[in-house]
């Protein structure tokens, strides 16, 4: 990796850490009962627009503030499944395969950008928040699971 994808890595995962307190600051000024909504999560109920997340404003009863986007990854509320890794796996293979194919520069250069400005800023944020939240031994299963799939 090359030191502008390292550090917009790094921005990313430290974007994601502010926005996550900003998200939950607001959540608890809303009165929410916490253990509820941990419930929800933790029983599936808090459902999204894609089978592969899971939604912290469904978790507290709440409407997507973004009707008109059709996926979640990346959204503020989005909460990130195992399935949501899978995706963004696929998305990295799929993504590759249509840089490979192109025809030209330009449409070479977008696939690329997206891989490296989206795809893979987004699977390092997933295993750098898996690696401290639930420990060296997790992460490394999920790494590997990475490694076996692209």
């Amino acid at each position: 990796m090359s030191p502008l994808e390292i550090e917009s890595i790094v921005t990313v995962i430290e974007k994601g850490k502010s926005q996550a307190e900003m998200v939950i600051k607001e959540i608890i000024s809303s009165g929410t009962d916490i253990m509820t909504a941990l419930h929800r999560i933790g029983s599936g109920q808090a459902f999204s627009k894609e089978p592969d997340c899971l939604c912290l404003l469904t978790s507290i009863e709440k409407l997507c503030p973004y009707n008109k986007k059709r996926q979640c990854v990346g959204c503020k509320y989005e909460i990130s499944t195992k399935s949501t890794f899978y995706l963004m796996i696929s998305e990295y293979n799929r993504l590759s395969i249509l840089y490979s194919n192109a025809s030209d520069n330009i449409e070479k250069e977008k696939y690329k950008k997206i891989i490296t400005q989206v795809v893979i800023p987004k699977i390092d944020e997933m295993l750098y928040f898996i690696k401290e939240n639930y420990g060296e031994k997790v992460f490394i299963q999920y790494e590997e699971l990475l490694k076996e799939n692209t």
